[in-house]
């Protein structure tokens, strides 16, 4: 029986299973706002959230939608076929009372 990638990327490592990324060029992210969230009101980037995760010992992740829109769902299907760190997303479908797991 053979060793799958997620088990190989997660042998001796850290799963974390809760994980946002966004980009305000392409969709803006309405929950942050305010000045306590003012540090947050930036693009946060699959390549931000690597060198962040590695450096914290995470090997492999799931990346979690911090907005509702369906419209995310194929970006995020794409980030996590193209990451070795990704190993599942939760993502919305057409109805917002459809939640899927990917993984």
């Amino acid at each position: 029986m053979g060793v799958t990638a997620m088990e190989e990327n997660t042998a001796e490592g850290v799963i974390d299973a809760h994980h946002h990324v966004w980009d305000l060029s392409v969709r803006d992210q309405d929950w942050i706002t305010g000045p306590e969230l003012a540090p947050l009101r930036r693009d946060f980037l699959l390549s931000d959230l690597e060198s962040e995760a590695r450096a914290a010992g995470v090997t492999a992740t799931v990346l979690v939608q911090a907005i509702d829109v369906p419209e995310e769902t194929p970006e995020f299907l794409a980030l996590a076929q193209d990451s070795d760190l990704v190993a599942g997303i939760t993502a919305v479908f057409a109805h917002p009372s459809e939640r899927a797991c990917h993984g």
